[in-house]
């Protein structure tokens, strides 16, 4: 790279490292959004380093050894394009229109799911109708590491996506308890764990085997990595299921949507999630609950299945869910740690009902703490109270903005009752 060249690659890296800095908020007195700002400055400060160490060898160099200058400045100009990539995060936390009741979600699931806790930025998705997270600090990670720096804080920066259009819809907040299940899986290694407790390795293995015999281009790589790739889906429905109860089946028969028909990729199909949804909540107790309010939607959830196909592999991956779901089931019970009981939620659903259903934001019920999935699951089962025992209801009850708005508002609003109660 001659000298020309050199000095334009220099001054579009200059820009990037100066553009970032004008959108870097002072977070001196709040904790929210201090990781990522933190996480941005030693992005930056790695890059500036690089450049000035680079900048200052190149004009003593002979010509060979300019060239190599010129390659490594070009490749530090393509890794600094990761502080594109978080700059729109970067600019979330300073927004001052975040419902209280998401952050009370969010603290939520942080506490009940991530063991080292993490420093939460909501991003409202307009191009996407999902729910999804993003670590931070792990998505960065070879950056980090290829410019001599490591991220030392335990509490990461993660970005909660929220559908743009949508964000406050209570009812399919267990999605998003879904999406933290993710991080949860990666920081505690809960797919090892979950290895470690498969009741008969040796019929898995076997199934592995006979499957791969089958198959006329057998790919035990590929196999077990699908594999890995449907036990950590597994792991997050559990994990929402544990702690949010059967609000997660009622929003993932909705969201995934339940009667569509599966693909072979990286999730099981949702016909076979939402049987595994329904037996861990009868596992959990919440059987007699369902039966006794909407018994017609149960066995419909319960009837769901889709037809095996003729491809080995499917029969492999099926097959082998069938044998680690035991394992499953039992790293998301000792992994939150708040678990959802019938027998804690069988006296709060009557007074929080009576609230929502007269049009009045279930705050408080004496004597009780009232948590988000509690409130969540009595507006679940008010809807079937009113709209009818039938799968439609629960499209229904998502549609109806108004009733999710109050639902959002009564957990807010639980949320401030709780914050009060510890005051001194």
């Amino acid at each position: 790279m001659d000298k020309e060249g050199f000095d334009l690659v220099s001054g579009l890296l200059d820009e990037q490292l100066s553009g970032i800095g004008v959108y870097l908020p002072d977070t001196s007195h709040v904790d929210r959004g201090r990781r990522l700002v933190e996480l941005v400055q030693l992005l930056r400060t790695g890059l500036h380093d690089e450049h000035a160490r680079i900048v200052e060898a190149f004009p003593g160099a002979e010509p060979a050894e300019q060239n190599a200058l010129g390659r490594k400045l070009a490749r530090l100009l393509q890794q600094s394009r990761v502080l594109h990539m978080l700059r729109p995060y970067v600019q979330e936390v300073v927004r001052r229109d975040i419902p209280v009741g998401l952050w009370q979600v969010i603290d939520n699931l942080i506490s009940a799911l991530l063991p080292h806790r993490a420093d939460a930025v909501i991003h409202f998705d307009d191009d996407h109708n999902m729910y999804a997270t993003l670590d931070l600090a792990t998505a960065v990670a070879g950056t980090l590491t290829a410019l001599g720096r490591s991220y030392d804080d335990a509490v990461h920066p993660v970005v909660f996506f929220l559908p743009g259009s949508d964000p406050t819809n209570a009812l399919l907040m267990p999605i998003l308890a879904h999406e933290v299940g993710h991080p949860a899986v990666e920081a505690s290694n809960l797919g090892s764990e979950t290895l470690k407790r498969i009741p008969d390795v040796a019929k898995l293995n076997q199934l592995l085997d006979e499957c791969l015999k089958a198959a006329s281009t057998p790919s035990t790589g590929q196999w077990q990595l699908q594999l890995a790739q449907w036990m950590d889906e597994l792991l997050c429905d559990a994990l929402a299921t544990v702690l949010t109860g059967p609000s997660m089946l009622f929003a993932a028969a909705t969201f995934l949507p339940a009667p569509e028909l599966g693909s072979l990729r990286t999730h099981p199909f949702p016909a076979d999630r939402i049987g595994f949804i329904v037996e861990l909540l009868d596992l959990l107790g919440w059987t007699p609950t369902l039966q006794s309010r909407l018994p017609l939607t149960l066995n419909w959830c319960r009837s769901l299945h889709q037809p095996e196909g003729p491809d080995p592999r499917e029969r492999f991956l099926r097959g082998a869910v069938q044998l680690i779901k035991p394992a499953i089931f039992e790293v998301a019970r000792a992994h939150t740690t708040y678990v959802f009981k019938p027998e804690d939620f069988t006296t709060l659903v009557d007074p929080i009902t009576e609230l929502i259903e007269s049009g009045i934001p279930s705050a408080q019920v004496p004597g009780y703490e009232l948590t988000p999935w509690a409130i969540t699951l009595a507006a679940w089962l008010l809807q079937f109270q009113l709209r009818g025992d039938a799968p439609k209801t629960m499209a229904a009850a998502v549609a109806d903005s108004e009733f999710n708005l109050l639902v959002h508002k009564s957990i807010e609003m639980a949320g401030i009752a709780k914050l009060w109660a510890q005051t001194p």
